[in-house]
């Protein structure tokens, strides 16, 4: 359980409310929750990427570095050209920089054993195979991390948008920015076929009394990753569009020097 006397986050909210969701179901009812939570979170991250990108297969700032390679290059290569001090759009309620933000996402994405998130929903009414182990406890500590993140107040406060950002920074963040959008956005569509499969295949009644419990303690592990793994996605959407904007106030600046 989250600390009642933490200060409020959305994100800290959000996530409680689901894990209570799923800790308080019953087995029968965890597969049909899972896939209600994941189409919901599958409809905001269409909607969210339809508005920039025709395309699912990839993300906005890989449209936008094959639109404009050359200006890019130029922009985070040329030892000449500097960013000065100019103020550069931020997500709202990002507490941290570029880089320290992503690093974190990153570290978080890894603890929970996103690349086997997928594996995982495909054996995980089988127990003879082993899952990633992944808990309750794990996942309220997580959820208080990425609440640190970004703060309920600066979102609220549309003049905390802007920030400075320095050009070794700018280059490191984008090459990871890059390779976490275009791997972990393909990565969902993989899930959601695994998902239908599970509530496809699910049937309470032929799973043993004694195998019961072990298959709910497994559905509630890949939920509280699952869960996990969409905030953070929504995150990477609104630092992804902003890092893009960002991107292109540098490119408007390169033309005029």
């Amino acid at each position: 359980m989250l600390d009642t006397n933490t200060t409020f986050n959305q994100d800290m909210f959000r996530l409680e409310i689901i894990g209570e969701s799923f800790t308080t179901s019953t087995l029968s009812e965890i597969p049909d929750k899972i896939n209600s939570f994941t189409q919901y979170w599958f409809g905001r991250f269409f909607s969210n990427i339809t508005h920039v990108l025709l395309d699912f297969s990839k993300s906005e700032i890989q449209d936008f570095e094959n639109r404009n390679r050359v200006q890019l290059n130029r922009i985070l290569t040329d030892p000449l050209f500097t960013f000065g001090d100019n103020l550069y759009p931020i997500p709202p309620g990002m507490m941290n920089s570029y880089e320290i933000t992503i690093d974190k996402l990153i570290l978080i994405l890894k603890e929970i054993g996103v690349d086997k998130i997928n594996d995982d929903l495909i054996k995980v009414l089988n127990i003879k195979h082993h899952l990633f182990p992944y808990s309750r406890t794990e996942f309220d500590r997580h959820s208080s991390e990425i609440g640190s993140l970004f703060s309920k107040i600066a979102i609220l406060n549309t003049s905390a948008r802007t920030s400075l950002v320095d050009k070794k920074s700018i280059i490191s963040s984008k090459n990871k920015l890059l390779e976490l959008t275009t791997t972990n956005f393909l990565r969902i569509f993989k899930i959601e076929k695994s998902i239908k499969n599970i509530e496809k295949n699910f049937d309470i009644d032929k799973i043993s009394e004694e195998n019961k419990k072990e298959i709910k303690e497994r559905l509630l592990s890949i939920s509280y990753r699952l869960s996990i793994f969409a905030i953070v996605v929504e995150h990477l959407q609104d630092i992804e569009h902003n890092f893009v904007e960002c991107l292109k106030q540098l490119k408007a600046i390169s033309k005029r020097v």
